[in-house]
């Protein structure tokens, strides 16, 4: 009977110092491999349908292509020009992590740093990924000489595989105010996700406003929307990626909810029910 009891309470005992060993070591020590990065595409929408050559027409030769696609293509290349400026800088050290490799912490995080450069101007980025109970919670800080210093420029929340989250950005070093909201989901499967960059300046007159881009397994493979919230106006834009062919809507500028189509061509067409 006492032999009995001793050896149930020396296996207690045992099993009490593994738990304790396993919850220490996963509070204090990195998980074994790196959380995985976010897509380019979680930050990055495509423009490119809209900027480059179309079905053999340079965008800007509005005399060869009809109103419809063109009205498309201005709204694009606007908000196109607007998020090249203003998120070069973030996005540029966002794309550079990828091919970098991260680094465990004393404290269980990771860290990626290094250089990257903005224009021919050399900046320092260093990410943060922390695993969180919503996934993984990302920071990034960015440097350049001489101007500003660890500028905690943008932060986030992925989920563990990665496939869908949130960044929120500042709008620069000069003016750290909360500027952007940019929402993402992808299925690695098929293909399709959407991402959603909404306005969130405080106080703003487009506080609000957003510009949403998808990809999807329909006819017309991809879209956009675009909000403008001191118009209350929406532009919905929808295309087949491969034919080039399209329809657009927009109420304040058409005067109609209705759908305008374009043909594979660019030229406006009647859209079919």
């Amino acid at each position: 009977m006492t032999h009995e009891f001793s050896t149930s309470r020396r296996a207690i005992v045992i099993l009490a110092a593994a738990f304790l060993s396993t919850t220490c070591r996963s509070t204090t020590e990195p998980d074994e491999n790196a959380p995985l990065l976010p897509p380019e595409t979680s930050m990055v929408i495509g423009f490119d349908d809209f900027m480059s050559t179309s079905a053999g027409i340079v965008l800007g030769s509005t005399s060869a292509v009809g109103t419809n696609w063109t009205r498309s293509a201005v709204i694009v290349v606007g908000w196109n020009a607007i998020l090249g400026t203003v998120l070069a800088t973030p996005v540029a050290a966002f794309i550079a992590a990828a091919s970098r490799e991260g680094e465990p912490q004393e404290d269980g995080s990771w860290a990626w740093a290094y250089d990257f450069a903005v224009g021919g101007v050399s900046h320092s980025a260093r990410l943060e990924g922390s695993f969180v109970p919503q996934g993984v919670q990302w920071n990034m800080f960015i440097t350049k000489a001489d101007e500003y210093s660890n500028f905690h420029w943008f932060s986030g929340v992925s989920n563990i595989l990665a496939t869908s989250g949130q960044w929120n950005l500042n709008l620069n070093p000069t003016d750290p105010t909360a500027f952007m909201q940019i929402d993402w989901s992808r299925n690695p499967t098929t293909g399709a996700g959407d991402i959603k960059y909404t306005n969130v300046i405080p106080g703003a007159n487009e506080n609000g406003a957003y510009i949403a881009y998808g990809l999807t397994t329909q006819s017309l493979d991809a879209f956009y929307e675009i909000f403008s919230a001191a118009s209350d106006n929406m532009t919905s834009i929808e295309w087949n990626r491969s034919t080039k062919e399209g329809r657009v809507a927009d109420e304040l500028f058409y005067g109609d909810a209705e759908w305008h189509c374009w043909d594979g061509d660019l030229e406006d067409t009647v859209c079919s029910s």
